[in-house]
């Protein structure tokens, strides 16, 4: 057993109640940890009844091989059984921790054309990046809505070379946060929306992009591009988590 410091950046949705995870290994260098049979369910993040594997959560996990496939690069396999739990990162120093590794502009993230005909998309097998870290130059708007038959969470936001960009929020802190306050605070979600966006345009906003797996049945060989962390400084949840808004069924 090799256990490997990381610092967990991302807690994103999946279908059917899984969730992705990746962070940051000393260095700069970005991990997506894998289970060896399985897609991640949410219940792997806790351990004695605590999410360990959470935002800012220094934690060790055992990388047993690498599985990158490109533009997903950063895969490694786990040993699901293996994981410290070192505490979290100094709410003083998060910040700063994290203007290390940002990124010029969206589009220099993945090492590859952003195609845009239907939605911003990275092609299969193209790039050798699926991860990296943007400073917004504005935020226009945050969007939660009612579609048909599911939410809709996005952030329309400019980056730095003045691109225009408007991508669906897999955060899985970002969307507990939003559902909890309209099914148990009953905020409307016309309302919720208008709040997020003029707080999200007077603090420091930092996102976390990466991309899908190319496994949609309409365009099976494009990586969408998403937001899979915002992070804001002040804290827009004031230091909570995923695991303070909704527990997921153990």
């Amino acid at each position: 057993m090799a256990l490997t410091r990381i610092l967990i950046t991302d807690v994103t949705r999946m279908q059917r109640g899984h969730v992705c995870v990746a962070g940051i290994q000393k260095g700069g260098v970005n991990i997506r940890p894998l289970l060896p049979y399985s897609h991640i369910p949410e219940e792997w993040l806790y351990q004695d009844g605590e999410a360990i594997i959470r935002p800012f959560a220094d934690v060790e996990l055992d990388l047993q091989k690498p599985d990158p496939h490109n533009p997903h690069s950063e895969d490694w396999i786990v040993d699901p059984e293996n994981r410290v739990y070192h505490g979290q990162l100094e709410e003083r120093i998060r910040q700063d921790q994290l203007n290390r590794y940002i990124d010029p502009s969206v589009g220099s993230i993945f090492g590859a054309e952003i195609h845009n005909d239907f939605g911003w998309y990275v092609k299969e097998d193209d790039g050798d990046r699926s991860l990296g870290m943007v400073i917004p130059k504005t935020i226009s708007e945050v969007t939660y809505r009612q579609q048909e038959d599911s939410l809709d969470y996005r952030i329309h936001f400019v980056d730095s070379m003045d691109m225009t960009y408007s991508l669906k929020v897999t955060d899985l802190s970002f969307r507990y946060y939003l559902d909890y306050r309209h099914k148990n605070e009953g905020i409307r979600c016309q309302q919720l929306s208008r709040e997020l966006t003029a707080l999200f345009q007077h603090v420091d906003v930092i996102l976390r992009i990466g991309l899908t797996r190319p496994n949609w049945e309409v365009h099976p060989h494009c990586c969408a591009l998403q937001i899979i962390s915002v992070y804001t400084f002040p804290d827009y949840l004031k230091g909570r988590c995923f695991s303070d808004f909704q527990r997921p069924e153990m």
